[in-house]
């Protein structure tokens, strides 16, 4: 699909991602990406370059034209600055350590390789048999934490599985260039930590049919651990359907980097 006609820009980001799901797509079907229509546009000067924040929305339909979901997709186009600029209330950068000049070509080297690939560690095993009812959700049960350590191996091998092969996701002097502190995971990858947290949740009979809106507030860098919670804020009866309301959220070393945004889900009943 041709992109629409705007003004120059050097670099972009995603910043906000909301999902209403229709239809479930089954095996066999052929999903198709139809329209692109520009519902915001909102004109803004960032720390790291001056552009437009805007909102895209898309349709999901099978080979039957039936709606199988509603994309709206949030994301900021800027012409990058030289160098971020801080906000005015923010104290000047300290500057860096002089240089030990006696401590010649013996000093060790900081090992970036080390420091961006933290271990991974092992996985929690996942009992995927056990089924979570409505029944058994109460406002205000806790979300369980899912925990994703964030590796330069993990967000190469994400950008592939997803083709989402924008050099700001793998490529650290690219990322740099745009404002960014480093290569980031794409929403993608984001989105597939929601998943998997609501979906150990939820249990395999459980049913997305609402994700967001939520904001992207931060680069979510190699080095970093990820962990993805909440909690549930609500649930209600409606058109012979059992929905909950989680708010989930995605916190690393600096505080939430994504979220708190609202996911909507459909359980089954033991009255069913």
């Amino acid at each position: 699909m041709p992109e629409p006609p705007m003004p120059h820009t050097t670099a972009a980001f995603a910043t906000d991602i909301e999902i209403e799901y229709h239809e479930p797509p089954v095996v066999g079907d052929r999903l198709t990406v139809k329209g692109r229509e520009l519902i915001s546009c909102l004109p803004r000067e960032t720390r790291v370059g001056r552009g437009a924040f805007m909102v895209w929305e898309r349709r999901v339909v099978n080979q039957r034209g039936d709606l199988v979901a509603l994309l709206r997709n949030g994301g900021y186009r800027y012409i990058a600055f030289d160098a971020p600029r801080s906000a005015a209330s923010a104290p000047p950068a300290a500057a860096p350590p002089a240089a030990d000049d006696d401590a010649g070509d013996d000093a060790p080297e900081e090992d970036l390789l080390a420091i961006r690939n933290v271990a991974v560690g092992e996985a929690s095993p996942t009992d995927w048999t056990e089924q979570r009812y409505f029944e058994d959700v109460r406002e205000g049960d806790a979300v369980p934490p899912v925990t994703i350590n964030l590796t330069i191996a993990r967000l190469v091998v994400e950008a592939g599985a997803n083709r989402d092969f924008n050099q700001i996701h793998h490529n650290t002097p690219v990322s740099k260039a745009t404002g960014a502190p480093e290569m980031y995971a794409n929403n993608g990858f984001i989105q597939g930590w929601w998943e998997r947290c609501v979906r150990e949740f939820v249990g395999l009979a459980g049913r997305i049919t609402r994700v967001g809106p939520f904001r992207i507030n931060g680069f979510n860098v190699p080095g970093e651990t990820a962990t993805t919670a909440g909690l549930v804020t609500r649930k209600w009866r409606a058109d012979g359907e059992h929905l909950v309301e989680l708010e989930i959220r995605s916190e690393m070393s600096q505080g939430v980097s994504v979220g708190p945004g609202p996911v909507v889900v459909s359980l089954p009943s033991r009255s069913d």
